[in-house]
Formats: C-alpha cells, structure tokens, sequence
C-alpha cells in the first residue's frame, strides 16, 4: 500500500464513523416528523386518543372527569356504589364503594369536583367520611373541595381509622358498604 493510499484510508474512517453515529438520530428525528405529521391528519386516530374507560371507576381512577361525566350524563347515578378492586386500597378484594370515595382514594380531585357538581346527593355513610379520609392521606385539595361543598361531612377533629394493608376498607368498615365475591 503506497503513502497516499493510506492517508486516504485515515481520513476516510471519521467520515464513516460520523455517519454511522449520525444515522440513529436522523431515523429517530424522521420517525418523530411521521407521527406528528399523522397526527396532524388523523387527530383521533386510536394511536393518538387516550384510552378509553369501561367504567366509571376506571374514569375517576384516571382522574379523567370527562370520562366519567359522560358515564353519568348516559345515565348512571353518581351515587350508585361501583365495584372496584385494588391492591393498595382494598387489599386485592371487590368492594363495593361510593363514587365519591374512590375519588377521594383515587386522589383525583378534578373527579370529585365532577361528583359534586354532576348532582352527586352523597347519601352513603361512607360518604360523610370522604373529606376525614382525604385529609388523613393527605389529599388536600380534595379535601378543601369537600369541606366547602359536600354536605355533612363529619366535623373535624375526624377518627382514626385502624391502620391495616387496606386503607379504603378500613375507613369503610361500620358502615353499609358490603363485599362483591
């Protein structure tokens, strides 16, 4: 191999180098341009749209009000208990509960604003333990909205519930809530 050949070999390797590097970013930069250019055309393309909820308690577990409005605009009762059934909350057991409450668990405070402005009567005892519970987990603003806008709440200093691996359940016990199997 004389000089000149290998000088060219040399200077030909970064020009490889930097276009093998370059690559990767160029086809992620272009799939990017393709997606938004469908979504430009196609809005409401199921690639693009959120994903639609079966249930109300699915919409106010997403803190999605829209969602569960429209379940309560089609005619289900904001107060009629829903089966849910979680980990964290019911310890892997369906328990019936009130909407209002699972929002409160949920920490969706745009779902209960929805509730309570939707026509929610909140006429469950569980009910009237919503804005204690949303205080003991913190959940401020959920809290704030039902203080000043659900009716009979319990009045503060609230109970303490019996601390377990289930806290909605808990909170729930004495009152008229019964178990799904």
């Amino acid at each position: 191999m004389s000089g000149v050949d290998a000088l060219r070999t040399i200077h030909r390797r970064p020009l490889v180098l930097a276009g093998m590097l370059a690559t990767g970013p160029i086809l992620a930069a272009a799939a990017v341009v393709a997606l938004e250019v469908l979504r430009a055309f196609q809005p409401q393309s199921p690639l693009f749209a959120p994903p639609r909820r079966e249930t109300l308690a699915e919409a106010i577990q997403a803190d999605d009000p829209l969602a569960a409005f429209a379940f309560v605009r089609s005619g289900q009762d904001p107060d009629a208990l829903v089966a849910v059934r979680d980990v964290r909350w019911t310890a892997d057991q369906w328990v019936l509960v009130s909407p209002l409450m699972w929002a409160v668990a949920s920490d969706s405070p745009n779902s209960v604003l929805m509730l309570l402005t939707a026509g929610a009567r909140l006429p469950h005892e569980q009910d009237r333990r919503a804005a204690c519970f949303a205080e003991a987990l913190g959940h401020e603003s959920s809290a704030r909205v039902l203080r000043a806008y659900a009716p009979r709440q319990l009045p503060q200093p609230c109970p303490h519930w019996q601390s377990g691996s289930a806290p909605l359940t808990a909170v729930l016990a004495g009152s008229e809530q019964p178990r799904v199997q």
